[in-house]
């Protein structure tokens, strides 16, 4: 029996899901906004994002066992419902191809310069294909190790950065004019941290829990501090303006690492760490997508096991391997999309579904 995951479990898939957009996009969007206080808007994006915590708990506490579409279908009627979920799954396809090509782009500039970015990107997808033909439950147990060794070489290249390269004057000054961007700041922050709305598209692989919102204070200290480290490595080291010159600014800070040569290929570590980082994110929007899927067509897939949802999951593959290929025709589509579209229109995804549900649930009486 496969049981279902803790939900422990369940907050350490969105850690690792945001790990690797948080890395590449933090810097540049961040700064962009507050500069060289940039290294303060992890707090403000933090506390939206425990917001947003309490907000799904408080949604899901009458409907543990459900995931997201089951429940818009009992709030907002099925018919509802089911637009939503042919709009969330458009947008998650669309995440999918968008970070099936960033990964693609990134192992070629990286590691294999003379390799077809469509071999990449397809390898990828093939390794995706076989994980999402087994239940996300034997995903959740192994990220437990991903995570714990995410985290590990993370923090271990924010210290050396921290006492070998961070200089306080690029930090520095922050006055009170710094609030408005920092605050803006923080709502954009939301782009990448609200992915935590959307693994609840899946929470009816999670068991039934209790009400406390420990694990989520736990998991909100964790990513301020993660994400604090980033920012701070990457803005002390080299300054706000240089940040917004660099594509992936923090992982080419992390290659000059340089400690009396012992620790010159710290950047090796973090780089094959950021591809099963990659990995998980892409891994778990196929698992989303597919759960979206499921929900909706509820009824055909009565019975059938893992079968039907494999051949579903490839259908969602292929149309997220068509997109990263024709959807982002170019390394700079990519980072316009990056820059623009993708923060605006996830920052709406990510909020504006759990307050209606909580606003309507609320007079239905159903949350």
């Amino acid at each position: 029996m496969i049981g279902k995951m803790s939900k422990r479990q369940f907050i350490l898939l969105f850690m690792t899901v945001i790990a690797s957009p948080l890395i590449r996009g933090f810097p540049f969007v961040l700064t962009e906004t507050a500069k060289q206080a940039g290294w303060l808007v992890p707090l403000a994006s933090s506390v939206i994002l425990f917001g947003l915590m309490v907000l799904m708990n408080e949604i899901f506490k009458k409907n543990q066992g459900k995931n997201l579409i089951q429940l818009c279908c009992d709030i907002l009627t099925r018919p509802v419902g089911i637009a939503v979920a042919i709009i969330y799954l458009g947008w998650i396809v669309i995440l999918l191809g968008f970070y099936i090509r960033y990964f693609g782009e990134h192992i070629v500039a990286n590691i294999m310069s003379e390799s077809a970015l469509e071999f990449i990107m397809l390898s990828m997808l093939i390794l995706v294909g076989v994980m999402q033909s087994k239940s996300i439950i034997y995903y959740a147990r192994l990220n437990e190790l991903i995570f714990s060794c995410f985290v590990l070489v993370l923090v271990a290249t924010g210290v050396i950065l921290l006492f070998t390269r961070v200089e306080i004057d690029n930090l520095l000054p922050v006055s009170q004019r710094d609030i408005k961007p920092i605050l803006k700041g923080g709502l954009q922050g939301i782009a990448i941290l609200g992915h935590y709305m959307f693994i609840f598209f899946m929470f009816d692989d999670v068991k039934s829990t209790k009400k406390s919102l420990r694990l989520e204070m736990q998991s909100v200290s964790a990513v301020w501090i993660l994400s604090t480290l980033v920012m701070v490595g990457a803005i002390g080291s080299i300054g706000y303006n240089a940040v917004l010159s660099f594509n992936d600014s923090y992982f080419t800070i992390a290659k000059n690492i340089d400690i009396l040569g012992f620790l010159e290929r710290l950047d090796a570590i973090l780089l094959a760490m950021w591809v099963l980082a990659d990995f998980t994110t892409i891994t778990i929007f196929g698992h989303i997508a597919t759960s979206i899927v499921r929900t909706a067509l509820a009824g055909l897939y009565e019975g059938k096991g893992f079968a039907r949802q494999a051949y579903t999951s490839y259908i969602i593959l292929i149309a997220a391997y068509l997109t990263a290929v024709f959807g982002f025709k170019s390394k700079f589509e990519l980072e316009m999309f990056a820059r623009n579209a993708f923060v605006v229109c996830n920052i709406v995804m990510s909020l504006a579904l759990p307050v209606i549900l909580f606003t309507v649930g609320k007079l239905r009486k159903l949350v």
